[in-house]
């Protein structure tokens, strides 16, 4: 089923009531070989927080896809977020797992990191 904008923007101005932060790790190599790691913010994003697991992210343990899940956020499906991003939220570090996008959202599975 196809969903209208508007219908996302009502559930985004309804529920993503929280604000987290999403950062990328790129490596690379310095002049000597060494392994280099540098982390950069990809944005500030709102979203639906949950700790713990939802029904959705509870099908994606059953597939053996990830083995816990201790933050579970629906967003916007415009949410720049990838498998093994560092993601930030009231103070606390966590590693995200799974990120299925469904019609009207994304869902972000994550583990502390």
């Amino acid at each position: 089923m196809l969903l209208p904008t508007n219908f996302k923007t009502a559930i985004a101005d309804r529920f993503y009531d929280k604000s987290f932060v999403i950062n990328r790790k790129t490596r690379s190599k310095d002049a000597e070989g060494g392994v280099v790691v540098v982390t950069s913010q990809v944005g500030v994003y709102d979203g639906n927080v949950q700790y713990g697991s939802t029904s959705e992210s509870l099908k994606i343990i059953e597939q053996g896809l990830v083995n816990r899940v201790d933050l579970s956020i629906t967003t916007s499906n415009n949410t720049d977020a990838n498998v093994d991003d560092e993601l930030v939220y009231d103070g606390k570090k966590y590693t995200v797992k799974a990120a299925p996008p469904f019609d009207s959202h994304l869902l972000l599975v994550c583990e502390t990191a």
